[in-house]
C-alpha cells in the first residue's frame, strides 16, 4: 500500500475520487499532517460529513472536524476503472495498452513516470474517468494541459 507523500498528495488533489468515498473496515486515509491511518471498522456515516470531514466529540460542548483523505488500495483503484459492459481480461488490456503510451512529456511512458501500481492506476483512472492528466504535482484537465 503506498503510504508515499507524492501518493497523498496525489489522492488529495483527485477531487473526483475523494468524492465517490464510502469508508469502510480496511480503507487507508492520510490526516491534514499526512500521517496515515487504516479504518478498524465500518463508519458510522453519521461520524462523516459527505466532503469527509469526520465529527468528533470530545465532550458534549466541543466538536472538532478532521479532514481525511482517502488513499485508494490498487484493487479498489482497478474496481473504480473498470468500464460497464467490458469483461475484465479487456479491461486489463486498455490499462496495459495505456500504460504503454507515452505520458504528457511525449516522451516517457506512463509505467514509467510513477514507482508504485497505485499511482499508476490513480493516474490511468482520473485520464479515463475524470479527463485529467497528473503532471508536475497537478492534475490538469484535457483543456488546460500544460504539455
Amino acid at each position: 500500500m503506498d503510504k508515499s507523500l507524492e501518493y497523498i498528495e496525489m489522492c488529495e488533489k483527485a477531487l473526483e475520487i475523494q468524492e465517490l468515498w464510502q469508508p469502510k473496515k480496511g480503507d487507508w486515509f492520510a490526516l491534514p499532517d499526512k500521517k496515515t491511518d487504516i479504518c478498524l471498522e465500518d463508519e458510522n456515516p453519521r461520524n462523516l460529513t459527505s466532503n469527509s470531514l469526520e465529527i468528533s466529540h470530545k465532550n458534549k460542548k466541543v466538536v472538532s472536524l478532521t479532514k481525511r483523505i482517502w488513499l485508494p488500495r490498487q484493487g479498489q483503484l482497478i474496481e473504480l476503472s473498470q468500464f460497464p459492459g467490458i469483461k475484465f481480461s479487456k479491461n486489463t488490456l486498455i490499462f496495459l495498452k495505456w500504460a504503454d503510451k507515452r505520458g504528457p512529456d511525449n516522451f516517457t511512458p506512463n509505467k514509467k513516470r510513477f514507482d508504485t501500481l497505485e499511482k499508476l492506476r490513480l493516474s490511468y483512472l482520473m485520464e479515463f474517468k475524470f479527463k485529467k492528466i497528473w503532471y508536475k504535482d497537478e492534475w490538469y484537465s484535457f483543456e488546460n494541459s500544460p504539455a
